[in-house]
């Protein structure tokens, strides 16, 4: 589904960052199963299972082993993996973490894509403030769809909407608020 808002607030301000990092490359390693530190660095280096997994694969080999070990202790230090018997293993809130910061990912790449699509479309609402919270999930959901705002309430993007997107603006009674036009995007000054 869209509704994407109420997720994204349970992350930590700092892992809204999208972009592949030596956390995301651990978090996925653990998270498909456990090992020790050497297979660990094996594994981060682009072993068998995960190819040229993120930045562990473009280190030389001493950096490679400090970041994965000042990584490591970050993540215990956070509680998303722990040490026990000389091997290494996710915990239920790593694994928590691994699996929203996916999700943020997707969506980040989804919003990459729609934003390439042309623009033919503008929508063009009128929330009333008794529904602010509907017209805050309104702006990011169009943000998402690769929509650019022209103003706070006029938005221009790819169309046509899509389907399910009609459907939920219509169970949030959102339909009579808002006016779609056909438009074209073009140089004419």
């Amino acid at each position: 589904m869209f509704c994407f808002n109420g997720r994204a607030a349970l992350l930590p301000r700092s892992w809204y960052n999208c972009n592949v990092s030596s956390v995301d490359d651990v978090l996925t390693i653990l998270f498909s199963y456990s090992a020790g530190y050497k297979r660990l660095r094996q594994l981060a280096r682009g072993g068998s299972t995960f190819p040229q997994i993120g930045r562990f694969s473009s280190l030389d080999e001493k950096k490679s082993d400090s970041s994965l070990r000042s990584t490591l202790c970050r993540l215990r230090k956070n509680g998303l993996a722990k040490k026990q018997g000389g091997v290494w293993f996710i915990t239920p809130k790593g694994a928590d973490v691994h699996k929203k910061r996916q999700v943020v990912r997707k969506r980040a790449e989804f919003m990459k894509l729609n934003r390439k699509k042309k623009k033919t479309m503008i929508v063009a609402f009128d929330v009333p403030e008794h529904k602010r919270g509907l017209r805050d999930w309104l702006r990011e959901e169009l943000l998402f769809l690769g929509f650019e705002p022209i103003q706070k309430s006029v938005w221009f993007g790819p169309g046509p909407l899509l389907e399910k997107f009609v459907r939920e603006l219509d169970a949030r009674e959102l339909l009579p608020c808002i006016k779609f036009f056909r438009a074209m995007e073009d140089e004419l000054v």
